[in-house]
């Protein structure tokens, strides 16, 4: 059996793998069981935009946000190059300092495997690959990362637009055609509470887009939350807009 072909058994052995809302998920669990990896995770990503799909644990989710928060680290990097990345622990210590303190505070996970999503030039978002060790384990196959990263691209485009994606020349891009659903989790809706956040920055604070979100950054750091966490404290009137003005605290 090649690796399309045990990722497609994996991936039809979880619970729900006919549920296209379920679908991120689904592909999440089945890449990690395929791969043998701690945990994995979904991400659809598009300019500045990061949206959680779907991932194995409460855990992986969690990286996902700390990744964001800190507003780089390996997804990006493998998103914007289109290329997998491999970061060890050394790596994530030296490359994402920031990131790597979170990871080890807040997380069992020490390294990351990145892979964009993809088909030809054509890039919707990144798959995480987890582990708790410091570095992923001789055993682990980047070819097979690979193709099962290109298979659930494949799954995922065909689910948007009920084709595969090599008919889709084309076609709008993935972020125009989510299926609802997807858009309706409590991760994806924490997320859009950070969009919510931003506007909040732009009307009171006079900060344009770019700068409102780095400033959401900084204070969700300084404060020791996750940017999503911020978000949620200020849209839901827990910590006012203006206090964003206040220094950082050291």
């Amino acid at each position: 059996m090649n690796i399309a072909e045990e990722f497609r058994a994996a991936w039809v052995f979880e619970a729900g793998w006919h549920d296209v809302d379920l679908l991120p998920t689904v592909l999440a669990r089945a890449a990690a069981r395929v791969l043998t990896v701690d945990a994995a995770g979904i991400s659809l990503l598009g300019g500045r935009h990061r949206v959680p799909l779907g991932a194995t644990t409460s855990a992986a989710a969690a990286a996902e946000r700390w990744q964001f928060t800190v507003g780089e680290g390996p997804c990006f990097s493998a998103y914007r190059h289109g290329e997998p990345v491999i970061a060890d622990e050394a790596t994530m210590a030296g490359n994402w300092p920031v990131l790597y303190d979170q990871f080890c505070d807040r997380s069992p996970y020490r390294s990351v495997v990145a892979l964009p999503l993809s088909h030809g030039a054509t890039r919707t978002g990144a798959m995480d690959l987890y582990f708790t060790q410091s570095a992923p384990g001789a055993a682990f196959d980047l070819d097979a990362a690979r193709a099962v990263a290109t298979l659930a691209h494949t799954a995922l485009v065909g689910a948007a637009f009920g084709a595969d994606p090599v008919e889709l020349a084309s076609a709008e891009p993935l972020e125009q055609a989510v299926p609802t659903a997807w858009l309706d989790s409590p991760e994806v809706r924490r997320r859009q509470d950070v969009w919510v956040a931003i506007g909040m920055c732009n009307a009171t604070l006079h900060l344009d887009t770019l700068d409102a979100l780095a400033l959401l950054r900084a204070r969700a750091y300084s404060r020791e939350q996750t940017v999503d966490d911020l978000a949620d404290d200020l849209t839901h009137g827990r910590v006012p807009v203006e206090a964003l003005r206040e220094p950082a605290a050291d």
